[in-house]
């Protein structure tokens, strides 16, 4: 077996393993979107913080904020306000 197909393997088995586990909790219990989104209400205030803080000084703001400011111009300085806020 040749080094790709191996490489190859191990990447699938890991998807495949990901893929499971993050599906058995799902499969227990049905949630609405609340409880789906939010983990419903019962995430805590330091946890939603620190998912808050990520999110917003991390992807949003190195890859959709400066996207949306290129293709909209001036009135995405609102983003500044948001950020500070937050």
């Amino acid at each position: 077996m040749s080094n790709e197909f191996l490489a190859l393997g191990i990447i699938f088995v890991f998807i495949f393993i990901t893929t499971i586990v993050g599906m058995l909790p799902g499969m227990k219990e049905k949630l609405n979107l609340e409880g789906w989104a939010i983990g419903g209400r019962g995430f805590g205030r330091w946890l939603s913080w620190f998912i808050l803080a990520g999110e917003i000084y991390t992807a949003f703001a190195f890859l959709g904020a400066s996207g949306w400011a290129y293709a909209r111009g001036g009135p995405t300085f609102y983003i500044l306000g948001y950020g500070a806020l937050a």
